[in-house]
């Protein structure tokens, strides 16, 4: 996982380079444990509703996994970092149960070759 990949293209809300890197420090920090899985991060920030203000700070994660797989998770609220949040969390909980139900399946696999 290649912080240099986090927030590749998409993003129509101004970041100054600080909040940027912070953003990027907790994206980071809340997918270590699965980087070996992770091939690339992909964050999109978008603010719905422009200046007339609201839950409308959209952020959505994309993580591509070694592997072939895919997992998209979307965050709103009226706060950059909470949307951000939000669909961070989702994103490592559906990354957690795939890895989950993967190990699931080896293990009756084993099983059943042992039989």
């Amino acid at each position: 996982m290649c912080s240099s990949d986090l927030f590749d293209g998409g993003c129509k809300l101004v970041v100054v380079p600080e909040t940027e890197a912070e953003l990027q420090d907790h994206v980071s920090l809340a997918l270590v444990r699965f980087a070996p899985a992770i091939e690339r991060v992909v964050v999109r920030i978008d603010d719905v509703n422009g200046p007339r203000g609201g839950i409308d700070k959209v952020c959505r994660t994309t993580v591509i996994l070694r592997g072939g797989g895919v997992v998209v998770a979307e965050g709103r609220s009226d706060v950059v970092r909470k949307a951000l949040a939000v669909s961070v969390v989702r994103a490592r909980a559906q990354i957690r149960s795939r890895a989950q139900r993967a190990r699931v399946t080896r293990r009756d696999a084993t099983l059943k070759v042992a039989s």
